[in-house]
C-alpha cells in the first residue's frame, strides 16, 4: 500500500505544460495526470468512504498447497481471459503476496485471488465504483472458479491427503457460491450431464 501511495504522489505532480497560441497572445495551460484518474480510479487514494478492498469470496481450508494450486488456477484463468469477449480480462501474477490479479477491460475494477497457507483462499475486489458490466462478468467468472475449486477439492481419483486443497467444511463452496449474484446459464447439454 505504501508503494501505491508513493506512486500516487509521484504522478500527482504536474507532468506536462503546454503552450498554445490564440490570436496573438500566448496562453499557458497545465495538465495533471493522477493515478487516481487511471483505470476508473481503482488506484486512487481511499477516502473515508472506502478503506480498502471488498471481500467477495472467503474459502477457509485445513490444507492448501499454495504453489501447485496457484499454478493450476493461473492456467485456468489464462483460459478465461477472453470470456465473454476477446481481451475481456487481463491476468497478472503477483509473486510478492501469492495472488492472481484479474483486471477487467473497462478499467472500473479488478479482483485478486489470495492464497494463504494458514487460512485458505480469499477473493478481494478493488475499485471505488465497479461498473455493472464488471460485477456481472466477475460473478460469472467466480462461479467458474468455484467449479474448478470443487473439482480439485473433491477429485475422487486422488487420495484425500494428496489433494491440493482440503476444505474446513464440505459446504463452504456452496455458501461462497450463494454470495455471488449472476451465474452463466447452463445449456441443455450441460444440464443433462449433471
Amino acid at each position: 500500500e505504501t508503494s501505491t501511495q508513493a506512486l500516487t504522489s509521484t504522478f500527482s505532480s504536474t507532468v506536462a505544460t503546454t503552450t498554445t497560441r490564440k490570436s496573438s497572445a500566448a496562453t499557458t495551460s497545465t495538465t495533471q495526470l493522477k493515478v487516481g484518474n487511471l483505470f476508473g480510479g481503482i488506484f486512487a487514494p481511499q477516502g473515508n468512504n472506502n478503506n480498502g478492498p471488498t471481500t467477495v469470496l472467503d474459502i477457509p481450508t485445513t490444507v492448501l498447497k499454495t504453489g501447485p494450486l496457484k499454478f493450476y488456477m493461473q492456467i485456468f484463468l489464462v483460459g478465461e481471459q477472453n470470456t465473454p469477449v476477446p481481451n475481456a480480462w487481463v491476468l497478472n501474477t503477483n509473486d510478492e503476496n501469492d495472488s492472481l490479479d484479474m483486471y477487467y477491460t473497462d478499467g472500473t475494477g479488478m479482483f485478486s485471488i489470495q492464497f494463504r497457507d494458514t487460512y485458505g483462499i480469499q477473493v478481494l475486489r478493488y475499485g471505488q465504483a465497479p461498473s455493472l458490466q464488471y460485477r456481472l462478468q466477475e460473478s460469472v467468472l467466480l462461479h467458474s472458479l468455484l467449479d474448478e475449486v470443487t473439482s480439485i477439492a473433491f477429485a475422487e481419483d486422488i487420495d484425500v491427503d494428496k489433494r491440493l486443497i482440503q476444505l474446513k467444511q464440505e459446504d463452504v463452496l456452496e455458501k461462497a457460491r450463494e454470495t455471488l449474484p449472476a451465474r452463466k446459464e447452463q445449456n441443455d447439454d450441460d444440464a443433462t450431464k449433471e
